[in-house]
């Protein structure tokens, strides 16, 4: 974890004003959020947030390695005191390119404006806590998988979102 191995970045970042998030402790497909149980997934949450509070105090924000969330990470973030998550990319196209492909297929219609999220399914609002900020898209979302895919649609997206 990068906290871990350089404390002194986490700590000048924070001196200039930002918030520090979390992304997790394990950035490896095999612990994805959306593969793990509840209980995994707790553990791993209480462990980032730990290395991660120690050098930069309270964290309350969330963005998941790959995206990759299930509706036991709700109750998780919420158990571990998050505030917000920004892990649901809508209109997410790149499922057939990327792990759990088959699970990102209804954040096709995911909301874009931010809203508390169901308890029920991640992409839909519900009564939880956490309060979901879905990543910026146009007509297909600003995230990595676009990038490596096409970086020509990248540009473009990046004029409109970004100007």
């Amino acid at each position: 974890m990068f906290a871990e191995a350089s404390p002194e970045s986490v700590e000048l970042v924070r001196g200039h004003g930002h918030e520090m998030g979390c992304h997790g402790y394990d950035h490896s497909p095999q612990r994805a959020f959306d593969s793990l149980r509840y209980e995994e997934q707790l553990k791993e949450l209480k462990r980032a947030k730990k290395v991660i509070e120690d050098v930069a105090g309270r964290t309350e924000s969330f963005r998941a390695p790959m995206l990759r969330i299930n509706e036991d990470t709700v109750r998780a973030l919420e158990k571990t005191g998050f505030k917000t998550d920004s892990s649901v990319a809508s209109q997410r196209f790149d499922g057939p390119f990327t792990f759990g492909s088959e699970r990102k297929l209804k954040w096709l219609l995911a909301p874009r404006r931010p809203y508390m999220i169901s308890y029920d399914s991640v992409v839909k609002e519900g009564n939880s806590d956490i309060l979901e900020i879905p990543i910026s898209a146009l007509f297909i979302p600003f995230i990595g998988t676009t990038m490596r895919i096409s970086p020509s649609v990248t540009k473009m997206l990046r004029k409109f979102l970004f100007c």
